[in-house]
């Protein structure tokens, strides 16, 4: 039988600790690719242009994080006060 509805998290790795398989795997193709690298680039060279964009955009997702969203502009523009002003705005506040 398995644990009650709402029972504590046991066992298992501790919050933001890697995966050690995920870390072993990133080193053996780091490991590859470095050992490889002449015999990859002239394999890449001797595709066609097509096919070079086509593996270049498959690649982009993995190497290049995808870009932050932008932060919507402040409504009441506090965001352009100096900090000195935005303290004195607090004080006042706060008095």
């Amino acid at each position: 039988m398995g644990k009650p509805k709402g029972a504590p998290k046991s066992g298992g790795r501790v919050a933001g600790t890697p995966n050690r398989t995920t870390a072993e795997m990133r080193q053996l193709f780091q490991t590859f690719v470095e050992t490889n690298m002449e015999k990859l680039q002239s394999d890449f060279e001797a595709l066609t242009p097509s096919e070079r964009i086509n593996i270049l955009m498959k690649m982009i997702p993995v190497f290049l994080p995808p870009p932050l969203p932008e932060q919507p502009p402040d409504p009441w523009g506090l965001d352009q006060l100096p900090t000195k002003k935005l303290i004195e705005m607090l004080d006042a506040y706060s008095e």
